[in-house]
């Protein structure tokens, strides 16, 4: 009987995470590899007192949503975060192996909120009455704390002019970033 209970809890785990996938992507690529000064296509800003600067926006997918009373089943999630080439620059006069370090750690802020809104979701029950809500707030939350993180990952390595810095962040990023 044991036997048969971890069997059905095998399977039912590996259903469960083969329902649930994330992407990276590189403009229309879909890759995890690091940032390449060729990746950064946008037009400079001529106002900006930066260097350079990554864009990268996370999105999610839903399909085959059931409820089952109260309860909600969500039949398959896509998570995805994607560099937007189009909208990274780089003042090309200024390109750097450690300006092009300190912008693979912008990225690396996406890849920890792509895989906290994994975490999250996986940690959160949906119900029936308040699930687009609840999962409009999740991934909001989400967003808006890793957003908060970039800001301080500038502020604290002056935008990649402190080197110390930097390589404490690099140390973290090395740390706490799942390649795929």
């Amino acid at each position: 009987m044991q036997k048969i209970t971890a069997l059905l809890l095998f399977l039912f785990l590996l259903q469960v995470k083969s329902a649930f996938s994330q992407n990276i992507f590189i403009g229309d690529e879909a890759t995890n590899r690091k940032l390449q000064w060729s990746d950064f296509r946008g037009r400079v800003d001529p106002h900006s007192p930066h260097h350079a600067v990554t864009t990268w926006y996370l999105s999610y997918k839903m399909e085959g949503v059931k409820t089952y009373g109260d309860s909600v089943s969500v039949g398959k999630l896509q998570a995805i975060l994607q560099m937007e080439p189009k909208e990274s620059w780089l003042n090309k006069g200024k390109a750097t192996d450690e300006l092009l370090t300190h912008e693979q750690g912008h990225f690396y802020i996406g890849m920890l909120c792509l895989q906290e809104f994994t975490t999250m979701y996986y940690k959160t029950s949906f119900r029936k009455n308040n699930f687009d809500a609840k999962m409009k707030q999740l991934f909001q939350e989400t967003l808006n704390k890793y957003h908060q993180l970039g800001i301080k990952y500038d502020e604290e390595t002056n935008h990649s002019q402190n080197r110390e810095a930097q390589k404490l962040w690099d140390a973290f990023f090395a740390k706490y970033v799942v390649m795929q």
